[in-house]
């Protein structure tokens, strides 16, 4: 779960790149349609945010930064939806940007937007496998990824979506090493990766969201539930439609204002059902996390209702069985437990 926690960070990051004014594409056009695809990922519109990366493609056939972002708004779909993933589409779309950033990269390996254009495909590479489970390809890929925005760094401090994902990185490596800190090669980079956070809000004006979102999973996963949510509610006043934020403000208020958790847990689950997705699996994820903040608020009979009510979908499909499989068995003994009372 961690390792999961660390992706999904490095991939929000992933998604809002390239709005500040240091990173700012020479060209005003792409930078504008660049602009306009990654809101239209952060609102969930994936059809637009297509739309607008097909439109960027035939002004600009040469970009990589076209089929890393038509990789990274499929993975965000399917991620978002819980639908398998289109693998076929999304290597085709990464391998494609391998080879373009392969070939900018001979021509000039010193280029700032090369070198970031190759951080953001391993980045997406990593996510994408570790989504898959093959961990070892995402640890590497992700490595791989942090290496480069250094790189960036190393050209132009004032880089700063490299300062995000490289205090991600630090913070999340350091947390997961933790046990090794005794020994004298190890340094413990966490509250040095949350100061590379909180500066790189200070001075990203267009992008602060992105330490923002990296600041969240930090807080949650040190217990600072409080001060998460209020990072996200900030987010929130500039993104309402947006569920990947829905997600882990009710995260962080479910610990210490369940009522309200379920509240937003609703909300998210209304977006979905407008939508043209099948979105069983996320019903039943938020269904049963509601129902366990029932529990826990006494609410035990509004709670068995919910847990049966998951029990007596029917006819799943393969895919939707598998990714519920221990959920499922969850909920049976939640049922159990409520029953034996």
């Amino acid at each position: 779960m961690e390792h999961f926690k660390f992706f999904f960070t490095l991939f929000i990051l992933f998604v809002f790149c390239g709005r500040i004014n240091a990173q700012i594409y020479p060209d005003s056009t792409v930078h504008r349609l660049i602009v306009k695809g990654i809101d239209s990922i952060v609102d969930e519109d994936y059809e637009s945010a297509e739309r607008i990366f097909q439109t960027l493609h035939q002004f600009n056939k040469s970009l990589p930064i076209v089929d890393i972002y038509l990789a990274g708004t499929e993975i965000a779909k399917s991620f978002d939806y819980k639908i398998p993933f289109n693998e076929k589409k999304i290597t085709y779309h990464l391998d494609r940007a391998t080879v373009i950033t392969d070939k900018l990269l001979l021509e000039d390996d010193k280029n700032i937007w090369h070198i970031y254009f190759r951080a953001l495909t391993d980045g997406y590479r990593a996510y994408f496998n570790a989504l898959r489970g093959n961990w070892l390809s995402a640890f590497s890929e992700g490595y791989n990824a942090v290496a480069s925005f250094e790189k960036c760094l190393l050209i132009d401090t004032s880089f700063y979506d490299a300062y995000i994902a490289v205090g991600s990185y630090k913070y999340w490596r350091s947390r997961k090493t933790s046990f090794l800190s005794w020994l004298p090669f190890i340094k413990d980079e966490q509250d040095e990766g949350i100061q590379i956070l909180s500066r790189a809000i200070k001075f990203s004006p267009y992008n602060s969201h992105l330490a923002y979102n990296s600041l969240i999973w930090i807080y949650i996963d040190r217990k600072e539930f409080k001060r998460a949510a209020e990072l996200a509610e900030t987010v929130l006043l500039q993104h309402p439609k947006s569920r990947f934020f829905k997600w882990s403000y009710a995260r962080a208020v479910e610990e210490f204002d369940k009522e309200k958790a379920n509240a937003v847990y609703y909300d998210i689950m209304s977006s979905y059902e407008v939508s043209s997705e099948q979105n069983r699996i996320n019903e039943i994820v938020l269904k049963h996390k509601i129902a366990q903040n029932l529990v826990k608020l006494g609410k035990k009979k509004e709670a068995s209702i919910l847990l049966k009510n998951i029990l007596s979908y029917k006819n799943l499909s393969t895919y939707e069985s598998e990714v519920l499989k221990d959920r499922m068995n969850r909920v049976k003994s939640h049922l159990n437990e409520l029953n034996k009372k």
